[in-house]
């Protein structure tokens, strides 16, 4: 085991230890049955010892303990899915009900499978389809229906611990053991094809090139053809839309349907009451977000209209100022020019009257007496 560990580490290759795991195991069975030793013959493993092969092979792989798929619903009627879709969940007093679609299929419930659940239970979780359910009345008991097939009866405890679906017998029963079939034939196919091998190696025959080709070729046809018809199987089963339902004993599967119903056309009324609320209440903060621009805008307005006002009585003040200095120069010029015509008058008309009385004189005027 050390040298085929440090060999494959200096190939570049994957190791993977069966050796220990197994051997720890046989010594925790042996002590409750000595002579189990999880062979046939204390080397090649029996059935329960290659379903623990395949389970490192897949922890190797990843799975890392964890189950095919699970769903899980909590008692605030919130549901999650592992590796699944789940749609058209409702959840009632006395019951549950919801659309599956499922990614995988476990394998089949043989007795094989039935051993190593019952020796190895960590890795009996990589075959598990689980459904927990908490909320439940723990006393009460309840009927997991698929479609039109009954699964099963179990307690509220139950299901809050949780149900494997992979060992319920109208789970895809006859599906995974179609596959399960399909499988072994696939192995004893390969088993013929490494016995040509053996024989060639022990030198208890011979084979041409031709009929070594030939042999290769038939035996891949046939692992190819039945490989196509595991795949359909499992594609036709993973396809299927299941309509489940769990229901308390005294309450039927039409029931809860009705149930079902009547709370989506509640939840519809109130789906549209909220959205015509919503709708309302949307128009009405427009309408006084609109009244609140209408409202600035407006008094914008009339500061823009009071600054302009102030403005323009501004200018025509100004303008007025100017006509009125422009008014009162212009009368002044009128008043003196008046007065310079009074003047202008009052000489003439002196002149005038000095004029005709010389002419009605006889004795000349001296105006200047004093010899002036």
């Amino acid at each position: 085991m050390e040298r085929l560990e440090a060999e494959a580490e200096k190939w570049g290759i994957y190791y993977l230890d069966f050796h220990t795991p197994m051997a720890e195991l046989t010594a925790r069975l042996q002590k409750e049955n000595a002579g189990n030793t999880l062979t046939t013959d204390c080397v090649h493993p029996d059935a329960a010892g290659q379903r623990l092969i395949a389970y490192y092979i897949l922890q190797a792989q990843g799975a890392k303990g964890e189950p095919l798929s699970e769903i899980s619903v909590s008692d605030q009627q919130e549901i999650t899915a592992v590796r699944d879709e789940v749609t058209d969940f409702y959840r009632g007093a006395r019951g549950m009900k919801w659309t599956w679609r499922t990614e995988t299929l476990p394998v089949a419930a043989t007795d094989d499978l039935t051993a190593f659940r019952a020796l190895f239970d960590e890795g009996n979780v990589v075959y598990r389809k689980t459904l927990r359910v908490v909320g439940f009345s723990e006393d009460a008991l309840y009927r997991v229906l698929m479609g039109e097939t009954e699964l099963g009866s179990f307690t509220g405890k139950e299901l809050e611990g949780g149900i494997d679906f992979s060992v319920l017998e109208g789970y895809k029963q006859d599906a995974l053991r179609q596959v399960y079939d399909l499988e072994k034939k696939r192995h004893q196919a390969a088993v013929a094809y490494r016995n040509m091998w053996i024989e060639v190696m022990m030198q208890r025959a011979v084979y041409t090139q031709e009929q070594i080709q030939t042999e290769y070729e038939r035996w891949r046809a046939s692992d190819e053809r039945l490989r196509s018809e595991i795949s359909a199987i499992v594609a036709e089963n993973t396809e299927d839309a299941l309509c489940m339902v769990i229901v308390e004993e005294g309450y039927s599967a039409e029931e809860l349907e009705q149930e079902a119903l009547r709370a989506k056309e509640s939840a519809e009324q109130a789906r549209r009451e909220a959205a015509e609320r919503a709708r309302k209440e949307a128009r009405e903060r427009a309408r006084k977000e609109a009244a609140e621009r209408a409202g600035r805008a407006a008094e914008q307005a009339g500061r823009a209209a009071v600054e302009q006002a102030g403005k323009g009585a501004q200018e025509l003040a100004e303008r007025a100022s100017v006509q009125i200095r422009e008014a009162v120069q212009q009368q002044g010029e009128r008043k003196r020019f008046l007065q310079w015509g009074i003047a202008g008058l009052a000489s003439g008309m002196t002149a005038l009257l000095l004029i005709v009385l010389l002419r009605k004189s006889k004795e000349p005027i001296d105006f200047f007496p004093d010899g002036g």
